[in-house]
């Protein structure tokens, strides 16, 4: 039973592997900004590696087939459907390299279709793939050299947090997390209060209706 569900997994890993493959190429030749929840973005990349994963062992075997008809005999496909079980006992190494030589094509198949369907926008402007969020872009890589990110945010409560960016979810994320310290809050009609400087504020994205940032001289971390 755990040999069976560790295979099962396995087989599963390499079908969704060249299913992300072409995710990757077709975002880097022309970026997808779409809503896709990340369990949609799962179940097309399982179907989109299945499909690259069926036609690779498909031309594997018509091209097992080809040879086996002008020379020598590269599968037995009449055992290998008949007998599957046999077969790759008696024939591990053919089986092996047969199997090996599909999963490599499937890349291939998936990087072509990638290219095909997605084609590279051109001229001044076009996008360009950056595998990071505009959260990383903001928060990270455009920081100015001794620069802290001061946080303004109004939540779904009302609630107002100001404070100063601590860490944050560099990747795409169902509901992303921004963590302040120190921090400022204040309720409709109330009182700002301040957290003690040994406190600090989880954010989620859901939570936010709208955020505010800009940068401001560095501001060394509390205790």
């Amino acid at each position: 039973m755990i040999l069976q569900l560790l295979g099962s997994l396995a087989v599963l890993a390499l079908t969704a592997a060249p299913g992300r493959a072409y995710e990757r190429r077709a975002d880097e030749r022309a970026p997808r900004h779409s809503d896709r929840s990340t369990f949609a973005e799962y179940v097309e990349l399982v179907i989109t590696g299945a499909t690259t994963t069926f036609f690779a062992v498909l031309v594997v075997l018509l091209v097992a087939g080809a040879i086996d008809f002008i020379g020598p005999e590269l599968l037995d496909l009449g055992r290998l459907f008949g007998e599957p079980g046999d077969y790759a006992a008696d024939e591990p190494w053919r089986c092996v390299a047969c199997g090996f030589a599909a999963a490599v094509l499937s890349f291939v198949i998936a990087d072509l279709a990638a290219r095909r369907l997605h084609p590279k926008p051109e001229g001044e402007g076009a996008n360009s793939y950056k595998p990071h969020t505009i959260w990383w872009e903001s928060f990270s890589e455009c920081l100015p050299e001794k620069q802290s990110v001061a946080i303004s945010a109004e939540l779904s409560s009302g609630l107002q947090v100001v404070g100063i960016l601590r860490g944050f979810t560099p990747t795409e994320s169902d509901d992303r997390e921004l963590r302040l310290q120190p921090v400022v809050w204040k309720r409709p009609g109330g009182q700002a209060t301040k957290l003690p400087e040994d406190q600090f504020m989880i954010l989620r994205e859901s939570q936010v209706n709208f955020l505010v940032s800009r940068y401001v001289p560095e501001v060394k971390e509390g205790p």
